[in-house]
């Protein structure tokens, strides 16, 4: 735990402190009172819910006096991680508030005592025995018991929740060992059962009678299917000669159909061959066509050219008629802003001075703008002043006749006062009469109230000659802005006058108010005007060369044409010369033109080939039926039979054979299984017994780890550990004097070799062994907490031993821990250099 700041309100003798802690070495000091010792009991408080001084009594007890709330924020480091705890008391109670990252994880109280517990990995005992020492407990942990001590050892170099996490981790381990354990029994358990079932069904002896069994099946099935491959032999026979029957059927209706299509094949052949002076009549007559459908392609083309021509000539005509317009145009556009150029020069000195008059107009305007305003002003003040002073003029005049009504009792009043200190005879120090011991007048008046009245009438006549003198001021101010605004106005007008004096030369020289617009509008157009000429000039030249091209591609294509219809009177003359050819061959044949292009597409089969073909096949199959039925002593229908009641008899011998079979095979598996577990009961029982031992040991390191034993050996280690530490920081402070050790009842010193009980030390003695051992602590917990503070534990040493002690103190800077010491010492405080400074209330500040 490494702290990074402290900021605190309203607890003990702090009302408001901030800190923000820096690494290293680090004194702290400041007067009686200042709230030193207050700043370390806030750190305490923020972490355990609980300070020093008042214990786990009502945090209420923390809050400082004439306040109603006190609050502490404690920001610090662990395990990379930044925590921020927020402790709040007032009339509502105790609120706690634990962030981590920035990120609330905890709200209530009792979660946050819980969290920062886990977090620190102290608890507050031994932090304020190790860590933090507070005022007057410096020497608590030195003077323990060993059981305190072996406790906060313990707590601090081995946290229990460490110590929780390998038990549970031990637990978690012992409880699989028990696990395997039990399914190792019980699979050993139930091999062994297994093992006597399959026992009990089964036995060689089994396997020796099937195999003879089936010796004598095998030699029957041998004796049966010889004499039913023989029958089979047979029925195959008498299945062929069927079978040849059937193809001298089908070959003979074959026969039939193929003399049909012999017939039919001829003609396909001589179609064929008129086909070549078919496919010339037909390119003939296509070759017209496609002539023609040019034709009139061409003759379209040569119109739509000649459409073209008629409409370029129009587009020219259009064009140069366009061409003059704009040449007028330009003319007449030309003339007219020679004109308005030359006003426009003529003008330009005379603008010039009415722009000037115009500027010096505007500023003569914004200045009696600006009188105006202030006048306006001044006016809305004397409004105001006045209706303050008739304010003040009413009230004053109220309040003097409130007190004109109380003068005549008032002066009563103190008659009354006098007349009791007078004798008759004696003179009146107020009128000089002589008193003649009339009664005194009872009269009641506030004397305080009267003149309380006088004092208020007397600043109400300073506040009106106040006002009165400001309306003065603001009258005077009235009239003098006036007279500005009077000069202003004629100033104006003089202006105007010019202005008006210098447009009516303007007039005469024929200027106007859009002149120089009508020029740059007039300028745009001769512009436009011009660009357009260019442009018609270039489209007119571009139509006479698309008109010149146009009228000599016409008579291209009129050339073409003659062309054309020189080509299609012969194509015509040759394709009339093909058809009379074609369908004299057609009649030669007797083919009709629809048979023709019936036959000329179908496919010559060859069909007096397969004829012949189909008529060897059939003699071939005649031959073969005669032979085999030449062969063939039994009839059909009794080979048949005989067959299949072989069959029938294979088949059963078959089935008792694989029956005995199946039979065999199951008892060789079981036998087979046997083995098998057999083999895994002697691997089950070395497992077992592996499991076992492993079992054994957990159980015994389980029952170790919960033992105090355990505990207090972990305890002893480390504090040999710490003893050594503080040892050496005792050899450099007492130069070898002191020895810390333990003993049966806690800590004793060895005092050049004497033993002696730390409660037997002096109170200088105390403090040098005290803080060697909270050194060593805060060493040997480096990395885990990166804090260490004593507060006031050094005012028992000598010079010398200060001067030692503060060496030793200085080289934990190595440590990398914030480490500070509260001293009220100012000899010991000058032996270092980094100090933060606390002074009344709180205020703190590094020197």
């Amino acid at each position: 735990m490494r702290p990074v700041s402290i900021k605190v309100e309203n607890f003990l003798g702090i009302k408001y402190a901030n800190v923000e802690f820096e690494q290293g070495v680090f004194l702290i000091v400041g007067k009686n009172g200042a709230g030193k010792s207050s700043l370390l009991e806030a750190m305490v408080f923020a972490l355990y819910g609980a300070g020093v001084r008042y214990g786990r009594q009502s945090p209420k007890s923390y809050v400082r006096t004439g306040s109603d709330f006190c609050q502490v924020q404690f920001t610090f480091l662990k395990n990379g991680k930044k925590y921020q705890i927020i402790r709040r008391v007032s009339e509502n109670g105790h609120q706690a508030k634990l962030l981590e990252n920035n990120k609330v994880i905890a709200t209530q109280r009792s979660a946050v005592d819980d969290f920062v517990q886990k977090i620190i990995g102290a608890s507050y005992d031994s932090f304020i025995t190790t860590f933090l020492l507070p005022q007057g407990m410096a020497t608590e942990l030195l003077t323990a018991s060993w059981s305190k001590i072996e406790e906060v050892i313990f707590d601090v170099l081995f946290p229990k929740k460490v110590l929780k996490t390998v038990q549970e981790k031990i637990a978690e381990k012992f409880q699989e060992a028990k696990t395997q354990h039990e399914i190792k029994q019980f699979e050993l358990s139930s091999l062994r059962k297994q093992l006597e079932d399959l026992s009990a069904k089964t036995n060689k002896e089994k396997i020796l009678q099937y195999e003879e069994y089936l010796k004598q099946i095998e030699q029957q099935l041998s004796k049966l299917e010889l004499e039913h491959e023989i029958v089979k032999k047979a029925a195959e026979t008498w299945k062929e000669i069927d079978q040849l029957d059937q193809q001298i059927a089908e070959l003979e209706k074959l026969e039939k159909d193929l003399a049909q299509k012999a017939e039919k094949e001829q003609k396909i052949i001589v179609a064929k061959q008129l086909e070549a002076i078919y496919i010339r009549y037909k390119n003939d007559k296509e070759l017209v066509q496609q002539t023609l459908q040019e034709r009139r392609k061409t003759v379209d083309k040569l119109d739509k050219l000649q459409s073209q021509l008629e409409q370029t000539k129009l587009q020219i005509n259009e064009k140069s008629n366009r061409l003059n317009d704009l040449n007028s145009l330009y003319e007449t556009l030309r003339v007219k802003l020679d004109n308005l150029t030359k006003i426009r020069q003529n003008s330009e000195p005379i603008l010039q001075k009415i722009v000037q008059l115009a500027a010096e107009k505007r500023k003569l305007e914004e200045y009696l703008s600006q009188i105006k305003r202030k006048s306006q002003d001044v006016k809305e003040r004397i409004e105001r002043k006045k209706q303050d002073l008739q304010k003040l003029y009413t009230a004053s005049e109220d309040l003097n006749n409130e007190i004109q009504s109380m003068n005549n009792v008032a002066i009563a009043k103190m008659a009354s006062l006098i007349a009791q200190h007078l004798a008759v005879g004696d003179r009146c120090p107020v009128c000089g009469n002589e008193y003649k011991g009339q009664p005194p007048i009872q009269a009641e008046i506030n004397l305080g109230l009267y003149e309380q009245k006088l004092k208020q009438l007397e600043d109400l006549k300073g506040q009106i000659v106040a006002i009165e003198s400001e309306l003065a001021v603001l009258n005077k101010q009235f009239d003098s802005l006036t007279s500005d605004e009077i000069k202003l106005n004629v100033e104006l007008e003089e202006k105007n006058q010019m202005i008006r004096t210098l447009q009516e030369d303007l007039v005469k020289e024929g200027y106007y108010q859009n002149l120089t617009k009508d020029i740059d509008e007039l300028s745009k157009k001769l512009e436009s005007v011009t660009k357009e000429k260019s442009l018609v000039e270039s489209q007119i030249s571009s139509l006479l060369e698309s008109k010149n091209q146009i009228t000599q591609r016409i008579e291209e294509i009129r050339e073409e044409l003659k062309l054309l219809d020189d080509k299609l009177k012969l194509l015509q003359e040759r394709a009339k010369e093909s058809e009379t050819a074609f369908f004299e061959e057609l009649d030669k044949a007797s083919l009709t033109f629809e048979d023709f292009e019936k036959l000329r597409n179908l496919k010559v089969e060859n069909a007096l080939e397969q004829l012949k073909n189909i008529q060897i096949r059939l003699n071939d199959c005649k031959q073969r039926k005669n032979q085999l039925l030449s062969q063939m002593t039994v009839d059909r229908s009794t080979t048949y039979k005989k067959l299949a009641e072989l069959g029938e008899e294979i088949q059963k011998l078959k089935k008792q054979r694989d029956l005995v079979i199946n039979e065999k095979a199951v008892t060789q598996h079981l036998l087979n299984q046997i083995e098998e577990l057999e083999l895994k009961k002697q691997r089950c029982e070395q497992e077992y017994q592996t499991v076992y031992e492993k079992y054994q040991v957990y159980s015994l390191v389980k029952s170790t780890f919960g033992a105090k034993e355990f505990q207090a050996y972990v305890a002893k280690v480390a504090l040999d550990q710490i003893l050594t530490l503080a040892n050496q920081h005792l050899n450099v402070i007492t130069d070898g004097r002191f020895q810390l050790g333990i003993g049966p009842n806690g800590f004793v010193i060895r005092d050049f070799g004497v033993i002696r009980h730390a409660d037997g030390l002096s109170g200088g003695e105390k403090t040098i062994v005290s803080l060697a051992l909270a050194m060593a602590i805060a060493e040997a917990t480096l990395g885990e907490m990166e804090a260490f503070f004593v507060d006031e534990g050094f005012s028992a040493l000598d010079s010398e031993n200060k001067s030692k002690m503060a060496s030793v103190l200085k080289g934990m800077e190595k440590l990398n821990k914030v480490v500070g010491f509260v001293t009220h010492d100012p000899e010991f405080a000058e032996y270092f250099s980094r100090k933060l400074v606390v002074e009344k209330g709180g205020v703190v500040r590094w020197m």
